[in-house]
């Protein structure tokens, strides 16, 4: 989810790591427009005593706010995330009086009939206009937040969607509106507070999201430890046949054929597919530069496996694909005629690793201002992995065929045949590697 309002397959994994806090620098570095503070404003001497709450580097927005006050001062304030999870209360929530929203009318919790809290959650709609105030002081200059109202979407015909809690400021007509409310998107707070709440500013996300792509994903394993596990690389045969030849000893030879047709297809996909982003769909892009986890054949030898390496996908898309043709042809014309007494197994197998994995990627965002920014994002790959076959066929004394039910004959060969090649009696292992 990527400055989006639902969670998608990825969340399962990522409420726990979505819940670290925000750094200062977060609030700072996030892609927005310039800010207005009320109450006490930012200065050198005090920044290092704001919290910022936001949670944009990991994709989310803020859908919601929570806000106490008393008689003179906002008290407090909790951002609501897209995703459910709640930022800390920046002030306090006890003492509070029961004065409040003029224009909702709506009713808060303790004191009972009081009207020092209010909360909104405004979903996927976005902000039309923010109106704040300073704290009355009798005329000396603010010292804190003295009242904050909130219009989402709507607000203008529904007053229950307007959030409105202050203290008493006076005048309804003081106060400053917001001009510059960016996409309407809200991604942030930044605040000072204490037995109060003293500073306040909202950060609006300056355009919107026009594209993504995964720069970077950080694998749970490593290369070498899942080589050294070597648990999740299954070898599986694709074909397996018998042709016997049961003439009697100085009988006649046979010919003998045997093919495979079969195809495998190996998928990859990246459960980052599609995106929703304030009412639009963003596709995730993956980079050429990330590398995947891949199987792949030591070596041409049969009895050596496989091993795994990184492979970059063949799509920029959330998914790719790739067909490991089995088809294989191997007959007496290649390899001789088939002795009395005698059988010949042929097998084609492959390697496969069904492997799913949980991962962090590096998402990087392209806006409608032209600027980039990078976030963290949860991901699962999927993937149905092959190698490439390999055939493997081997003459045995008749004797030795398996109770495996009916196996077919060969086919006498005839005189005109009679120069066909005839394969060494030393001869009883032929492997050959088709690469498909």
């Amino acid at each position: 989810m990527i400055f989006g309002y639902n969670i998608g397959l990825t969340a399962l994994s990522s409420l726990l790591y979505l819940a670290k806090p925000a750094a200062a620098e977060d609030c700072l570095d996030a892609p927005g427009v310039p800010g207005t503070v009320i109450g006490i404003p930012f200065t050198e001497d005090r920044k290092q005593m704001y919290a910022c709450d936001t949670k944009w580097k990991d994709g989310l927005v803020v859908s919601g706010l929570e806000v106490w006050s008393s008689a003179f001062e906002v008290k407090g304030i909790r951002v609501i995330y897209s995703d459910g999870s709640r930022s800390p209360i920046r002030g306090q929530t006890d003492r509070l009086n029961t004065w409040g929203s003029k224009i909702s009318g709506k009713p808060g919790p303790p004191p009972e009939k009081g009207y020092g809290w209010d909360k909104i959650e405004w979903g996927t709609s976005k902000i039309e206009k923010i109106r704040f105030w300073g704290d009355y002081n009798w005329g000396k200059g603010p010292k804190a937040v003295g009242r904050i109202q909130v219009w989402p979407q709507g607000a203008e015909t529904d007053k229950n969607k307007i959030l409105d809690v202050g203290s008493d400021v006076g005048d309804d007509s003081g106060g400053f509106r917001l001009d510059n409310l960016g996409s309407g998107v809200l991604i942030g707070i930044r605040s000072i507070s204490g037995g109060h709440l003293e500073s306040l500013e909202f950060i609006f996300m300056d355009g919107q999201v026009r594209s993504a792509k995964i720069v970077k994903i950080d694998w749970p394993e490593s290369i070498e430890e899942l080589n050294k596990k070597q648990d999740n690389i299954d070898k599986i045969v694709v074909e397996d046949s018998w042709i016997k030849n049961s003439n009697p000893i100085n009988g006649s030879d046979q010919n003998w054929s045997f093919g495979s047709g079969k195809t495998l297809t190996q998928t990859r996909t990246v459960t980052e597919q599609k995106t929703e982003i304030v009412g639009g769909d963003v596709s995730v892009s993956v980079s050429a530069e990330v590398e995947f986890p891949m199987i792949v054949k030591v070596s041409t030898s049969v009895s050596t496996g496989a091993h795994w390496e990184t492979q970059s996908m063949q799509s920029t898309t959330n998914s790719d694909s790739a067909a490991y043709p089995m088809t294989i042809t191997q007959s007496s014309t290649l390899n001789g005629p088939l002795k009395p007494q005698t059988a010949i197994h042929c097998t084609v197998h492959t390697y496969n690793s069904n492997y799913k994995t949980d991962f962090v990627s590096t998402v990087q965002l392209t806006m409608s201002t032209g600027k980039t920014y990078e976030i963290q994002q949860p991901g699962q790959l999927a993937s149905v992995l092959y190698t490439s076959s390999v055939q493997d066929c081997k003459t045995v004394p008749l004797k030795d065929v398996p109770n495996i039910g009916a196996v077919p004959e060969g086919t006498d060969v005839s005189k005109t045949d009679s120069d066909a090649p005839n394969p060494s009696a030393k001869t009883t292992k032929r492997s050959v590697t088709f690469n498909g």
